[in-house]
């Protein structure tokens, strides 16, 4: 099974940081994390000082969050890159183990 993480973000970028730093700790690492911008130019950098390899997707800006087209967005290009499960999330999710 290749697994890939999608997240969905637009704005809290102390939120994403803190996910990615828990994603780049993952063992086994997922196939893909594809990161899904809603129309924040500011998320591609976010990833890229990260290090982790995340993929970024870039939607444009609208008046609303499309939540629902991020995620199938995110997915499909999951599927591009082999991913034949995944996680769909939003950037306020901070999985632990208890």
């Amino acid at each position: 099974m290749r697994t890939a993480l999608i997240t969905i973000v637009s704005g809290r970028h102390e939120h994403l940081r803190r996910q990615l730093a828990w994603v780049s700790q993952l063992d086994p690492q997922p196939h893909v994390h594809v990161v899904v911008s809603m129309g924040d130019p500011e998320i591609t950098s976010l990833v890229a000082e990260n290090g982790t390899g995340g993929v970024v997707v870039t939607m444009d800006p609208t008046d609303e969050l499309p939540l629902a087209a991020a995620r199938n967005l995110g997915v499909a290009r999951a599927a591009e890159l082999g991913a034949d499960a995944w996680c769909c999330w939003t950037w306020t999710v901070f999985p632990t183990v208890r």
